[in-house]
């Protein structure tokens, strides 16, 4: 009996070796839409032998299995306080799969005093060097911020005893008793190439697929700062698929965890020169950010199923660049635009979608070049405006992975 496409569940686990043939999948995602397979592919091969009458034909070989389906989500924060413990959550762990890495904060702590590049905290050492941290209170409905850290992101330098040394300074000097709160930061991997393999279970009140030697081939970021829902769009590559009987309704648990749309009074873009610290941000009218993933599925043998030929996955160089618009300037012979494509030093950029707690985020771009055309005037709505294009790059020179991705996001 044919029942509503409406109704589905999305299931994965991490594969020990990719693709192998194992039907565990511990973990349900909260996946926006209905759940699609129809981009699975089997096909029949025709022959293509020599026949005496014009319509003979002999039967079809059966080819390979392949193809991809897409999944989406919500950017959701952390879901809960990261005042206290943290613990990982669905999404930034499959974003680590992704993109290459996840590194979990710290127990959140309170800041007692400090500057506001430089605050001290009640925590000795505890952050890691690249993490990004959340500092104070938003503005929560027509209440004023703190003035302080004002709930915005930052990134860790370095935590040595309580001196917490920021990459970007914060609004303001936190005073004693403001909260630092800690976040799941996702990375892109710069320097091991080798994916983990995804299985999926594709669940639906028909129809059930199991897809193995799964591996993201594109993934489409909507973070904009004019009320948009934050959120990811992923195509998974699929190695060979088969069919399921799992039990549905899924009985596995699933966080329900939503975001907040992007922008508003808790949003900012923090721009400044690499390696300043001192607290720049620009008026941004739109901001949008692209990764062109470069994932590359390796042919292989001895894989689980005959009609397999992808046996791994190795990660290529990706390309992430960011775009946002401004106001055009009044008429000058040196506008900012001209300045900022000019100049050839490295930029770095910390784009704060959200401030709420539980459902804040964060993107970090530590090493950025202005590329593309010079911006110059375009009509955007009846209003003169200018856009900016920045390609990010990783830092070769960084001692750690993470300190050297060209992209991060925050969860908190």
């Amino acid at each position: 009996m044919s029942r509503p496409s409406a109704l589905g569940a999305l299931c994965y686990e991490a594969e020990s070796t990719f693709g192998e043939n194992t039907s565990t999948f511990a973990t349900r995602l909260n996946h926006q839409g209905a759940i699609d397979a129809s981009g699975l592919e089997h096909a029949k091969i025709e022959c293509g032998n020599v026949q005496q009458i014009l319509q003979g034909g002999d039967a079809p070989i059966t080819g390979i299995k392949g193809g991809s389906f897409k999944t989406k989500f919500y950017l959701p924060g952390h879901g809960s306080t990261t005042a206290s413990t943290m613990s990982a959550t669905a999404i930034p762990t499959l974003l680590g799969y992704v993109f290459g890495g996840v590194s979990l904060g710290p127990t959140g702590t309170t800041f007692t005093g400090g500057t506001a590049s430089v605050p001290t905290t009640t925590s000795s050492a505890t952050y890691t060097a690249g993490q990004l941290i959340r500092g104070g209170l938003p503005v929560i409905g027509n209440t004023a911020s703190d003035g302080r850290g004002s709930g915005q992101f930052a990134v860790v330098a370095s935590h040595s005893g309580t001196t917490l040394t920021l990459l970007n300074a914060l609004p303001g000097a936190p005073t004693n008793g403001d909260v630092c709160y800690s976040t799941e930061t996702v990375y892109i991997n710069e320097v091991t190439s080798t994916m983990t393999g995804l299985r999926f279970l594709l669940q639906t009140w028909n129809m059930e697929y199991e897809c193995h030697g799964c591996y993201a081939k594109s993934a489409t970021l909507t973070v904009g700062i004019n009320g948009e829902l934050p959120m990811i769009e992923i195509e998974w590559g699929v190695s060979w698929w088969t069919y399921s009987t799992a039990t549905f309704p899924s009985a596995v648990t699933v966080q329900t965890f939503n975001p907040s749309p992007g922008g508003g009074a808790n949003a900012s873009w923090f721009f400044q020169a690499q390696g300043t610290v001192t607290r720049a941000t620009r008026t941004v009218r739109s901001f949008s950010i692209t990764v062109a993933l470069n994932n590359l599925p390796q042919i292989g043998v001895g894989g689980a199923d005959v009609a397999q030929i992808y046996t791994s996955c190795v990660r290529g160089p990706a390309k992430v660049s960011v775009s946002w618009t401004e106001d055009a300037a009044t008429a000058t012979t040196t506008p900012q635009t001209e300045t900022d494509w000019t100049n050839s030093t490295a930029k770095h950029g910390l784009l704060t979608v959200s401030s709420g707690t539980g459902s804040a985020l964060a993107f970090y771009f530590p090493k950025m070049f202005p590329s593309g055309n010079k911006p110059v005037q375009f009509d955007d709505g009846s209003i003169n405006r200018v856009r900016y294009t920045y390609t990010c790059h990783g830092d070769e020179t960084r001692a750690t992975d993470l300190l050297a991705s060209c992209m991060r996001i925050g969860f908190a």
